[in-house]
């Protein structure tokens, strides 16, 4: 995982903002009322209900009852999480998946009281990331780029489950093919426990007597990530407890949110990690398709982009508008045939549905964001002569006249 620390957690499941589209992540429903039940056994404080939260169904969290500003609505205790490691080794979730998995043979006790933890996890099959991607999935991403990108994570992963990798000192963790035991766990059992730390674990940055630690948190990973979130996840020493804080007043069955990361305005980033998409009006340009930005960058308070395109700023300019529609008429479909295709129902696959939405939303932030530096040089320009749309070598007749 990138590494992405604010003031409060950054890291937890699968989730949504307003309006996203994501997995189901489903559990059998007694397994929340057991997670609660044992987080107050051992000392933690539960006053969320875990249910749906729409009417697709996703599963979250809501208010118990009402809470005001400053309010504990979720306390875990400190012996109800799992510490995996610094933050500062930068450890991916392959490696610490290592990590965890050993706790299964060195220390049983400790596997076996987080059992209602794993137990409140979604399953093989409603969890899904760029470790377990599907290799047939690939080409709707319509983006050779992420496709390798994507490859190579998966290569990773078979790397530090065989211990292929080099040992360097930044990979602490040894592969479990050198433990005992270890031939209980498959690669498939890895690649499972890998996507459930890349979407399911924290990082909680260094205070003043505690530094930055990457961690596993019973039920705050239930919490959907908010654009406008109504909790704060913060470390209490005084009670032992990881908690949620209440940064505004809840309303009884109101959903509880949390802001996950800064970064996931961006549908890429979104996708990898969580694979959900947030449908924002307008539509934001994904990391990849910003000038001089990598998917894996991390940025914490990302500029809005009419910060980067509108009148006068930065990038408003003719070269940022051919830039951005090289990228465009790469794809082979356009957005109504993207919007045609989820429209149609033969996307029976969720995760597939989720794929062709993201690159419809990605096409929709490229012309809209092109349109608009395009009307703001012709407003500067007014008097110059008429708009010139530059021909695009390769385009076709179709994709040159979506341009123009």
């Amino acid at each position: 995982m990138i590494a992405r620390i604010l003031p409060f957690a950054v890291f937890v499941l699968n989730c949504v903002c307003h309006t996203p589209t994501q997995t189901f992540a489903y559990a059998p429903a007694d397994s929340s009322q057991l997670l609660s039940e044992w987080l107050v056994q051992n000392g933690g404080k539960v006053g969320l209900e875990i249910g749906a939260v729409n009417a697709e169904g996703l599963r979250g969290a809501v208010a118990a009852r009402d809470f005001e500003e400053g309010e504990i609505v979720a306390a875990v205790p400190f012996n109800c999480t799992i510490d995996l490691a610094s933050q500062e080794a930068g450890d991916t979730a392959a490696e610490l998946a290592t990590n965890l998995l050993r706790m299964r043979f060195e220390d049983p006790e400790i596997w076996a009281h987080m059992e209602p933890h794993r137990a409140s996890l979604p399953g093989r099959d409603q969890i899904y990331n760029k470790y377990i991607f599907q290799m047939e999935h690939l080409p709707l991403l319509q983006d050779p780029g992420m496709e390798s990108l994507i490859t190579r994570v998966m290569e990773w992963l078979d790397e530090v489950y065989t211990g292929a990798t080099t040992v360097e000192p930044q990979y602490r963790f040894t592969s479990l093919a050198h433990h005992p035991g270890a031939a209980d766990i498959s690669r498939e059992d890895f690649a499972y426990y890998t996507s459930l730390l890349d979407s399911y674990s924290f990082s909680f940055p260094a205070d003043e007597s505690h530094e930055a630690r990457r961690l596993m948190l019973p039920l705050l990973d239930l919490i959907n990530h908010g654009g406008q979130p109504n909790v704060a996840l913060k470390r209490d020493p005084e009670s032992s407890c990881y908690v949620a804080v209440a940064v505004h007043p809840i309303r009884r069955g109101e959903e509880v949110t949390h802001l996950y990361s800064w970064s996931l305005e961006r549908n890429d980033k979104a996708l990898l990690n969580y694979f959900f998409v947030q449908d924002a009006e307008p539509p934001r340009l994904c990391a990849m398709d910003l000038p001089g930005v990598s998917v894996w960058d991390t940025v914490e308070s990302p500029p809005a982009d009419h910060e980067l395109y509108g009148p006068g700023a930065p990038l408003c300019i003719q070269e940022e508008v051919n830039r951005l529609r090289s990228i465009l008429v790469m794809f082979p479909t356009g957005e109504d045939q993207d919007a045609a295709l989820l429209e149609s129902g033969e996307l029976s696959d969720w995760r597939e549905r989720v794929i062709v939405k993201f690159r419809m939303l990605r096409k929709r932030a490229l012309r809209l964001t092109m349109q608009g530096v395009q009307a703001a040089l012709e407003e500067a320009a007014q008097h110059t002569g008429p708009r010139v749309v530059v021909p695009i070598a390769g385009a076709t007749c179709f994709q040159q006249a979506c341009l123009e």
